[in-house]
């Protein structure tokens, strides 16, 4: 070593070398905390590994015991239901031989009661054709009218049978046809009583604008005094229009009667009678939006409705004001279709004459 000579003309400076050691310094250092981050990794790798298996040997384990469970839960719950239905089974099964069994005695006693009757009804006739042997004195001339009578009596249970029969028919057709007329009554009085309420309805709206011309045209004070009469004239009206309407009626239905009380409808014809109320439609011939079909009356009222076409008149000024004291009840909402058109162009008619008398 002693003899070894350095050049110091090329040795590199201080700075150098110690720059030189400070990058291999620390390419060590970073050597040994890769080589420690890799073992560190592969450890916790293996770890997860292993936990990671001892898991899925318990959850199987665990699984396994669960089914084992459960398969034991089953075949017990099986084997409880295939008790109950063994012993609903024998419970049923000795039901059906107790009634058999009671069925078979019954019949049993049934044969012997039978026998029994059979016996004393031989007998009975042992004992009537000795008797009527012994009071005649020929066994041969007694036994035919004995047949003769039991024939002629079966003959007439028969024809009695036969008779009843045609009875219960004839008198169940006869309820049938009753019943039938009475529902077509019903169905036409219901018929009549909304024609009747549509008729109501078109009176009151003519009734309510001839009030409003009237109370235009006129001052509140005459207008006043004349819906007074008018209000006594209609209370007369209607009093004498439904004792007639209930006289005309006659046996008709009650709640007939009872719809034309309710509806206290002012006479259409300017006098109290009300028959053409029940054939015919007014509102066809007055509310041109009308679109109900024409549909024949009923046989039963056909003679009412011939009189009292004739009779119907056309609608007076002096009718249309009974709407006054009837515009408290509610109004009947019509069973028929109008045109949304026709009412909207009469409003719009009624804020042109409001316009006009302003």
């Amino acid at each position: 070593m002693t003899g070894v000579q350095i050049d110091s003309s090329r040795l590199p400076p201080v700075q150098e070398v110690c720059r030189d050691f400070a990058v291999l310094e620390d390419g060590a250092l970073a050597y040994c905390l890769q080589e420690q981050e890799n073992e560190q990794h592969y450890t916790s790798n293996v770890q997860k590994n292993q936990l990671v298996q001892k898991d899925i040997q318990i959850a199987r384990r665990l699984q396994g015991m669960e089914e084992e469970e459960r398969k034991l839960h089953n075949s017990q719950q099986q084997k409880q239901i295939e008790e109950s239905d063994s012993e609903i089974a024998r419970a049923i099964q000795e039901d059906i031989q107790r009634k058999a069994e009671e069925s078979r005695q019954r019949e049993e006693r049934d044969q012997e009661l039978a026998k029994r009757l059979q016996d004393l009804e031989e007998e009975e006739i042992r004992r009537q054709k000795q008797r009527f042997e012994n009071s005649n004195g020929e066994k041969g001339d007694d036994a035919e009218p004995l047949h003769w009578a039991m024939a002629n009596l079966e003959l007439q249970t028969l024809e009695q049978l036969r008779q009843d029969e045609e009875l219960a028919q004839r008198l169940q057709e006869e309820e049938q046809a009753s019943i039938r007329a009475r529902k077509n009554r019903e169905r036409n009085d219901d018929y009549r009583a909304a024609q009747v309420a549509q008729d109501e309805e078109i009176a009151r709206y003519m009734q309510d604008q001839e009030l409003k011309a009237q109370w235009r045209s006129s001052g509140k004070d005459g207008a006043a005094e004349s819906i007074k009469e008018v209000h006594s004239l209609s209370e007369r009206r209607r009093s004498r229009g439904l004792e007639e309407a209930q006289h005309s009626c006659g046996a008709s239905s009650p709640a007939r009667v009872q719809s034309l009380e309710r509806s206290d409808a002012p006479s259409r014809g300017g006098h109290a009678d009300t028959k053409p109320q029940l054939c015919r439609n007014i509102a066809e011939d007055l509310d041109p939006t009308f679109k109900a079909k024409r549909t024949e009356p009923p046989s039963d009222v056909s003679t009412v409705c011939s009189q009292a076409v004739g009779s119907v008149r056309p609608v007076p000024v002096d009718g249309l004001f009974d709407y006054m004291d009837e515009i408290s009840e509610p109004t009947f909402v019509s069973p028929t279709k109008r045109q949304p058109e026709k009412v909207n162009r009469q409003k719009s008619r009624d804020k042109k004459e409001g316009c006009k008398q302003q």
